[in-house]
């Protein structure tokens, strides 16, 4: 038999043979299903949904502890930024009143040194005794921190030598 032939054969015969339709299904398909869904969700809602609730429970408790913390952290950490800010206001100040303290007015210079004292370094740089005055009010404390550094005084030795290189520079 020819490959033709039984095309014709099996052509005559399926007219007598019903297809299956393949968008609905047959109705122990449906039965059978619905029977293992309705199984499937029994088992996973008797064993399952309890542990899925206890994982959710414990995952929003532990968020809102981190929440918790998280928070106070915040407010600590705000209230050591206040007073730091405190802390600095407060040395700022201090650091103002101590520059204020030691700044010299030229009256103070002549007063220390004397006028004449005053009179003869005018002369010697060629300047007025009020520049002279005001000159060493602002210079005084520049050669104090140099003497003195860190605020420490230093030996005697070494005191002399530094006051000695300064009368050079004077004159």
């Amino acid at each position: 038999m020819t490959f033709m032939t039984a095309v014709i054969i099996a052509a005559e015969h399926a007219e007598d043979v019903k297809a299956k339709n393949p968008i609905s299904p047959e109705l122990k398909e449906v039965v059978w299903g619905a029977i293992a869904f309705v199984l499937v969700f029994a088992v996973l809602a008797w064993k399952a949904w309890p542990a899925i609730k206890k994982a959710l429970a414990d995952r929003e408790a532990r968020i809102r502890a981190d929440l918790e913390s998280a928070e106070s952290a915040k407010t600590e950490a705000e209230t050591s930024l206040a007073q730091y800010q405190q802390q600095l206001a407060e040395a700022r100040t201090e650091a103002g009143k101590i520059i204020e303290e030691a700044r010299l007015s030229a009256d103070q210079v002549r007063k220390v040194l004397g006028s004449g004292t005053i009179a003869d370094l005018a002369k010697k740089a060629g300047i007025g005794e009020s520049e002279t005055s005001s000159a060493l009010a602002s210079l005084l404390p520049q050669v104090i921190d140099k003497v003195t550094p860190g605020g420490n005084v230093p030996a005697q030795n070494d005191l002399g030598g530094a006051l000695a290189s300064l009368g050079k520079l004077l004159g």
